[in-house]
């Protein structure tokens, strides 16, 4: 007897094979009370994954996870956490570090430059740019004229400004 297309059924047995698809991880049972005793000795995480992994030669939890479940056992007000070394001073996020690289003190934006540089019908009007090379070893100086596209380039050792100025004024 052929059976018969249900939609429903169908979707049933997707979203099951979908939460059972990919490694399980989840830090429970025996291996739960493992962590938790070599936590208790002062072992760090990194340190539980490769006993772990050379002793059973398993493919087990990384340490990221021992370390999710440890902070996981914190809000749930478990006391993990005071066995880690380094009291999570450096897994902070650190997007915020990123947003003062590049800042200029008392720049001026390029929306007040004057009209008449933005119309490109004067020659004389320069805009320049520093290319930094490979692992900040020395620059190169870019200066374009905006209306003939006329193109100046000055190699310089150093980004610091005193000198990029002078090789500017050179140019």
């Amino acid at each position: 007897m052929k059976s018969t297309y249900n939609a429903n059924e169908a979707d049933d047995h997707y979203r099951k094979k979908k939460r059972q698809c990919g490694r399980n991880y989840a830090i429970e049972g025996s291996l739960q009370k493992q962590v938790d005793r070599k936590l208790l000795q002062d072992w760090s995480p990194e340190q539980i994954y490769g006993y772990f992994k050379e002793a059973y030669h398993k493919s087990m939890a990384s340490h990221e996870t021992i370390y999710q479940y440890i902070y996981r056992n914190k809000k749930e007000g478990g006391y993990l956490y005071v066995h880690l070394r380094r009291k999570r001073k450096y897994r902070h996020n650190r997007t915020h570090i990123y947003k003062r690289r590049g800042q200029i003190p008392n720049r001026r934006s390029i929306s007040e430059r004057p009209d008449i540089v933005n119309q490109r019908v004067r020659i004389g009007d320069f805009e320049g740019d520093l290319i930094i090379g490979k692992a900040h070893k020395g620059a190169v100086i870019s200066l374009v004229n905006r209306k003939s596209l006329y193109t100046l380039l000055r190699f310089t050792t150093t980004k610091e400004a005193p000198k990029v100025s002078e090789k500017i004024l050179r140019a």
